[in-house]
């Protein structure tokens, strides 16, 4: 005749099954979360990459402005100044805030990085 199963090894199967399949879920959705974060952290890379860009051209273009306000003293120069060191200012903080989420970014995905490894 067969041998019965000791008791209590079925339900220790099936709960080692439920928590494979609870790892299997969580490992799964730990990698959505750092595709999407990789993606985000990619996309503020290009983005900061063309404000950079962006940056060097308004920084000649307040420079210049500088360099005519002082030179002419006229109110119209003063004025493009004003605006020039604004929007350069404007430019600083976007390129500033788009590091700080950079690197929010990348300890966001260490993390994850951490989580998944643990899981495995």
């Amino acid at each position: 005749m067969g041998s019965s199963p000791t008791p209590g090894t079925y339900e220790h199967s099936q709960a080692s099954l439920v928590a494979d399949v609870g790892v299997l879920i969580a490992k799964e959705r730990l990698k959505r979360k750092l595709a999407k974060t990789t993606n985000r952290a990619q996309r503020a890379r290009a983005e900061l990459a063309v404000l950079e860009e962006q940056l060097v051209q308004v920084r000649e273009e307040a420079a210049d402005a500088r360099t005519r306000s002082i030179v002419s003293e006229a109110p119209m120069d003063r004025h493009d100044e004003r605006e020039a060191t604004r929007q350069l200012e404007a430019l600083e903080r976007g390129a500033n805030d788009l590091r700080q989420e950079i690197a929010r970014l990348e300890v966001l995905q260490d993390q994850l990085l951490d989580q998944l490894v643990a899981l495995s």
